[in-house]
């Protein structure tokens, strides 16, 4: 248990981000070759709080990929939503206090597919996103991520994928040809 007001997904940790807060990581890509990376994580889809009251407002975030030269990719936007009404006499979120509630987590994905160089230096963010209020406060929207994994799969050579193309061509073109045949041969 991480917290006595949550269970982690897996393991004893998971990752918070609260108000207009960041959860990055930098990484050094390992691959061998040009991939395309895509983007797992569980998102324990907490209700916002405010004052003494869970109130079941989403908690609305992105995930942006930065490499080393400062350019960002958004790779998806997200919310983080309470099922049931914005009721302050029954708060949706008084379920988070059951075992039931501390336990269950919500699988999320990467909305956008992403390159990643070999060698490249990047910088994954969860970027908060709440709202100011009217008075410029922030309601508490603390977001809860568990299991965050990227995944790369190699993008073919280009050369490999034109020499792929023009074979296939070639084999279309040689179904098509009509025959010639004569009867006085």
């Amino acid at each position: 248990m991480a917290a006595g007001w949550k269970w982690a997904h897996s393991g004893s940790m998971f990752g918070i981000i609260k108000d207009r807060q960041t959860l990055s990581q930098t990484f050094t890509f390992s691959g061998t070759e040009v991939s395309v990376g895509s983007l797992s994580w569980f998102d324990a889809n907490r209700a916002a709080w405010k004052n003494i009251d869970w109130f079941g407002r989403a908690n609305s975030y992105n995930v942006t990929l930065t490499d080393a030269f400062g350019s960002s990719l958004l790779i998806g936007e997200y919310t983080s939503e309470v099922a049931g009404g914005n009721s302050y006499s029954s708060p949706p979120g008084n379920g988070w206090w059951t075992d039931e509630g501390k336990k269950t987590w919500f699988a999320k994905g990467s909305l956008n597919s992403f390159l990643l160089s070999p060698g490249n230096i990047y910088t994954l963010s969860f970027n908060s996103l709440s709202p100011y209020n009217g008075d410029g406060s922030i309601d508490d929207r603390t977001t809860f991520l568990d299991d965050i994994l990227l995944t790369a799969t190699p993008v073919p050579e280009p050369v490999t994928g034109l020499l792929m193309g023009l074979g296939g061509l070639m084999i279309a073109v040689q179904r098509r040809r009509p025959r010639r045949f004569s009867l006085w041969t």
